[in-house]
């Protein structure tokens, strides 16, 4: 009897066991194949006419122009590069007014802090080019302005209303002022603008400006900067220089009154431009202002005497002495407004007749 019910409790052990695997294997198999589950494979999307929502594109940011470190010469020579920079007014609206500065040689950006401030306070742009001793001085002028005739609206500058302001080198705005097409032409060999089809310098400012007169400075600067424009000849330099001031400004048109150095030397020096009876363009009105008490830097008489050709040539030109000041007296805030000024009252009467 007990084997008995021994052998049954070990069939009913056995039975348990296979029930229990059979069941596992059976959930096993519902958990593959999902039976019992609530989830269901989803139906294919139903297909519709309309089309799909596209994703917006961003609008594109415009390109930032900047507005420092502009190339206008000897773009590809790291040497010889120059760059310029322009400040917009903080009022008015595009296109500004511009003024194309340049600074005395070997002059500091800070000393012209005031100044450009009081300009900018007046409602002027202003282009400047840094001063240095690597100062291309003839060619820096030329470049500088081909480079605003063919870039001014990509920046907000008004071309036509636009004049140079030049401290100490008044050359640099004069020539350009008054130079002709060949001038142009020879002065732009290493600018990547072309010669402008119109210059629109509507005025030229120069404060304590040396401009080479023949009674002037052609004696004290001209040695140092007219040599190497002086082609074709061994002669000294100064011997050059001393032989053309001899000959009065009015007669170096008059033929056989020059010889080749000679003439290529008055082409550099603005005195012969204003005497041409034939000018490239309308000519550009003069703010000539000037010290009172200069020392050893550029004298009064160089505006005087420039004034008095301008008058002759009935080229516009208005002269203002600014006493108890002096060369550098520019960096004082007083002095630097009032120039501005000056500057303002001159630009407004020269531009009144032109739309903003």
């Amino acid at each position: 009897m007990q084997t008995t019910v021994s052998r049954q409790k070990m069939i009913w052990a056995l039975w348990k066991r296979r029930v229990r695997v059979c069941v596992l294997l059976l959930m096993a198999l519902c958990i593959l194949t999902g039976c019992g589950s609530s989830q269901a494979t989803p139906p294919p999307a139903t297909a519709t006419a309309a089309p799909p929502t596209a994703t917006p594109s961003p609008e594109p940011s415009p390109t930032p122009v900047s507005m420092e470190d502009i190339a206008y010469y000897n773009v590809d020579n790291p040497v010889l590069k120059r760059t310029l920079s322009i400040l917009h007014p903080d009022s008015g609206n595009p296109p500004y007014p511009v003024i194309l500065f340049t600074p005395a040689i070997y002059s500091s950006p800070s000393d012209y802090t005031n100044i450009i401030e009081e300009l900018l306070s007046h409602g002027y742009a202003v282009v400047t080019i840094a001063g240095n001793n690597n100062y291309g001085l003839y060619a820096d002028g030329f470049c500088a302005w081909a480079w605003l005739e063919e870039n001014a609206g990509s920046y907000g500058l008004d071309i036509d209303r636009a004049l140079v302001f030049d401290h100490g080198v008044g050359v640099a705005g004069t020539l350009p002022g008054l130079g002709d097409k060949s001038l142009w032409t020879e002065m732009l060999t290493y600018c990547p603008s072309p010669v402008p089809a119109t210059v629109h310098i509507r005025g030229v400012v120069a404060l304590n400006g040396w401009f080479l007169i023949p009674e002037g400075s052609l004696m004290w600067w001209g040695e140092y900067f007219l040599t190497t424009r002086a082609t074709g000849t061994t002669e000294k330099p100064a011997d050059l220089i001393m032989r053309l001031a001899l000959v009065p400004y009015e007669e170096w048109r008059n033929p056989g009154r020059l010889d080749a150095p000679m003439q290529h030397l008055a082409t550099y020096v603005p005195v012969y431009y204003v005497t041409d009876p034939n000018p490239a363009g309308k000519r550009p009105a003069f703010l000539l202002l000037h010290s009172g008490k200069e020392k050893d830097e550029v004298p009064a008489s160089e505006s005087l005497r420039l004034a008095a050709i301008l008058e002759k040539a009935d080229i516009p030109m208005k002269l203002q002495e600014m006493p108890d000041t002096d060369f550098s007296s520019i960096k004082e805030k007083d002095v630097a407004a009032q120039v501005a000024d000056y500057i303002d009252a001159f630009t407004q009467e020269l531009f009144a007749n032109t739309g903003p």
